[in-house]
């Protein structure tokens, strides 16, 4: 009778190094694997981020507004992530013909 073993099983071992008490996973799938992303893959995470981070700014701000009805801080927030939304699709879609 033939065993089988899966895959990931072959690349991945556990060792328990004494005292520690801490099982170190080596093999080929937990290999640092270098990540090199173009300038213009990094910049755009970048204003993908900051566009998030300036929507989510203003959610709060909307939300925590006391003069707007409940129906206006959701008409605000919908804004808002549209806005945002629409952003970062030109950044994904349009922008790297522009780098092209």
């Amino acid at each position: 009778m033939a065993t089988v073993q899966s895959p990931v099983a072959s690349l991945v071992r556990t060792e328990w190094r004494g005292a520690e008490n801490a099982a170190v996973a080596y093999g080929q799938c937990f290999a640092t694997v270098p990540v090199n992303f173009p300038l213009r893959v990094i910049l755009a995470l970048v204003v993908i981020g900051a566009f998030a981070g300036v929507g989510g700014w203003g959610v709060v701000a909307v939300l925590k507004a006391k003069r707007l009805t409940e129906s206006q801080r959701m008409i605000g927030v919908g804004g808002i992530v549209l806005i945002t939304a629409l952003l970062v699709a030109w950044v994904v879609f349009l922008w790297p013909t522009y780098w092209d």
